[in-house]
């Protein structure tokens, strides 16, 4: 998509991350960008730092500036070094060195062509959408709104059915899923000076150059989990304490089920607006 879109848009501003990026979203990043401001949301499931320091550095070698940035960081990110080779959560082979696109679409058709993936596919044809679909994890029922341009989904039929009935939203059987603690869990320490995470970080920061008006967020998670104090100084050394915004924890946005689509910390985009203004009125 990145390709068909970047000549004609000049794109200049860039939003990184995993899934839990998706809903920081570029109509409330705009507002507080420079007019001439094209955003791009250049996110991955499951992402690793491997993948966010392949993607700025496709970017670059398309000979596009990267002027502004948020990098939206959830704890379970930091030890992801390494790329999957899962097919939902493989990178595309531009973006790697190797470059090996038999094996990127291989993995896909090996997928393709599990009998798992074929009965679910002509059950969904027949018979329309069956509740094993999710519990396997083959298909989804979600049918988000997409804007090419800015490489946005949105949820507008979920969003609306929040607003106006959250209780036929966040059933029981939902909120069965979402964790029971109410304490803090403190994360490990991922980011050790010598490490490669750490290494990835530094040269994160390195790729942006001193030209770019980036920031970190920390994004809360349902689970409470609170970023280590070592990996929130080493990101602050890495980055700029000024740049560097933690939101993980025990907080009130964290500790309320509303602030989230599901029991796998995706906000909802009313609480990522919150915090992206909020990072921008430290200023």
């Amino acid at each position: 998509n990145f390709n068909r879109h970047y000549e004609k848009e000049k794109y200049n501003s860039y939003i990184f991350g995993s899934s839990r990026s998706i809903n920081y979203l570029a109509s409330d990043w705009r507002r507080h960008l420079p007019d001439n401001a094209s955003i791009y949301h250049f996110d991955a499931s499951s992402e690793t730092l491997t993948g966010i320091l392949y993607k700025i550095k496709y970017i670059k070698s398309k000979g596009l500036n990267i002027e502004n940035a948020l990098i939206i960081l959830d704890i379970e990110l930091l030890p992801r070094e390494e790329d999957h080779e899962n097919h939902l959560f493989i990178q595309h082979p531009d973006l790697t060195p190797e470059h090996d696109f038999l094996k990127f679409h291989m993995t896909f058709f090996n997928v393709f062509r599990q009998r798992t993936f074929l009965k679910a596919l002509y059950d969904l044809k027949r018979y329309d959408f069956q509740e094993y679909m999710v519990a396997t994890g083959i298909l989804t029922p979600h049918n988000p709104s997409y804007d090419p341009i800015t490489n946005e989904e949105s949820y507008p039929a979920t969003d609306s059915l929040i607003r106006v009935a959250s209780e036929k939203y966040y059933t029981p059987e939902r909120l069965s899923q979402f964790p029971k603690n109410t304490d803090e869990i403190p994360a490990p320490a991922y980011l050790k000076a010598g490490g490669k995470p750490y290494d990835i970080l530094n040269r994160i920061k390195g790729e942006l150059g001193n030209n770019c008006d980036y920031y970190i967020i920390v994004s809360p998670t349902i689970k409470l989990l609170r970023l280590n104090p070592s990996d929130l100084e080493s990101l602050r050394k890495i980055f700029g304490s000024g740049r560097v915004f933690d939101f993980s924890g025990k907080n009130k946005i964290s500790g309320d089920y509303h602030s989230y689509y599901d029991d796998k910390s995706h906000s909802r985009p009313e609480i990522c607006k919150i915090l992206i203004d909020s990072i921008y009125s430290h200023q």
